[in-house]
């Protein structure tokens, strides 16, 4: 979901992933993703026995922080609902915000990831802004600027640093040939592998 973000994004090659359900760039196509996704909710509800819970969903959500000023309120609490019942019907919500407005957001969604404290945090290493959400910032760490990729899967039980796959290469490295160096070649090397049934 990139709300009124109808120029070119970076995010857009995503939209061509064969399982991708939908990208919402203006209001109204968010409501219609919404609705999309409420009926999927729906069909996984644990009273139903239709519901198909091997098959995953992922919601993103790019620029959070300039969501909740280009969309209704109502468009936001429904998202909220989504993400709060997300774990039960097989639904994972990410939400990407810089860290550093991440203390002035308090809508139900920002409150509901800071309940869970549980997450995937990347770049900052201020120990001020990870404690808002339970991060434990090691000592070695503070104050470095993690390289692209690197951070950390956090929940109440722990932490754990990891490295996840970035379609970016840093402009000090050259990549290996016959990578793939951006997320648009990344997608199409994704796509070329896809077997449609």
């Amino acid at each position: 979901m990139t709300p009124n973000r109808a120029e070119s994004y970076p995010l857009d090659p995503l939209r061509e992933f064969p399982h991708a359900l939908g990208q919402a760039k203006s209001a109204k196509a968010l409501d219609r993703l919404l609705e999309r996704l409420e009926a999927e909710f729906e069909a996984r509800s644990p009273d139903e026995s239709q519901g198909d819970l091997s098959v995953r969903f992922l919601i993103l959500i790019d620029d959070y922080h300039l969501l909740g000023g280009r969309v209704e309120p109502e468009q936001m609490n429904r998202l909220e609902s989504l993400a709060r019942r997300g774990a039960d019907a097989g639904v994972t919500t990410v939400i990407s915000i810089p860290s550093t407005v991440l203390s002035s957001l308090a809508d139900p969604l920002v409150r509901q990831a800071k309940v869970w404290r549980s997450g995937l945090w990347l770049r900052s290493t201020d120990m001020t802004e990870t404690s808002s959400l339970g991060l434990r910032m090691p000592l070695e760490m503070r104050g470095k600027a993690l390289p692209p990729g690197r951070g950390f899967l956090y929940d109440p039980a722990g932490q754990t640093l990891l490295q996840i796959a970035s379609p970016e290469f840093p402009r000090t490295r050259e990549p290996t040939v016959g990578s793939p160096t951006g997320l648009l070649e990344w997608v199409g090397a994704i796509r070329s592998r896809w077997k449609s049934p």
